[in-house]
């Protein structure tokens, strides 16, 4: 129906949403698809950051089908972003800090991975202090996985 009407924006939330149930179901390289098109749509009605967020689907489905070389190209591209914009305009840009960090990590790239992982935590903290009830800011930080991982990287 997106592809009838030309609803590009539809067209490519519905792309990046199938992308993310695809890979957690591990079903990569159908995930890579959608998140092609997701980023194809996105770039066309000029949304970079939801673009960007369907690049960092493309780093994790590379790196998890050990194309390693892939995955470090699309998380240059991703990462050069992010240093210049932020994580503005994108949904899930914790999970865009550390899928470069890990890659980078893989790469040889340790210092653009320590970066990557740093920035990552310094949003989740930002994000984390705008809640005030202290169990809520603690289950917001122990119980979303991407969250927990950002702490567990900063306690190595």
């Amino acid at each position: 129906e997106f592809v009838a009407t030309q609803d590009r924006f539809g067209l490519g939330a519905s792309s990046y949403y199938l992308g993310l149930c695809l890979e957690a179901i591990g079903d990569h390289d159908t995930a890579a698809e959608s998140y092609r098109h997701a980023r194809e749509a996105f770039s066309e009605i000029n949304v970079p950051g939801l673009a960007m967020d369907a690049l960092a689907g493309l780093v994790r489905c590379a790196f998890e089908q050990r194309q390693i070389d892939q995955a470090c190209a699309y998380a240059d591209d991703l990462w050069a972003f992010l240093r210049k914009e932020g994580p503005h305009g994108m949904e899930f840009p914790l999970m865009a800090y550390l899928a470069c960090g890990q890659v980078f990590e893989t790469c040889g790239k340790s210092e653009d991975a320590k970066a990557a992982r740093k920035m990552g935590y310094d949003e989740l903290m930002t994000r984390a202090e705008k809640i005030s009830d202290s169990s809520w800011r603690k289950s917001f930080l122990e119980n979303i996985p991407e969250h927990r991982q950002l702490l567990e990287a900063r306690d190595r």
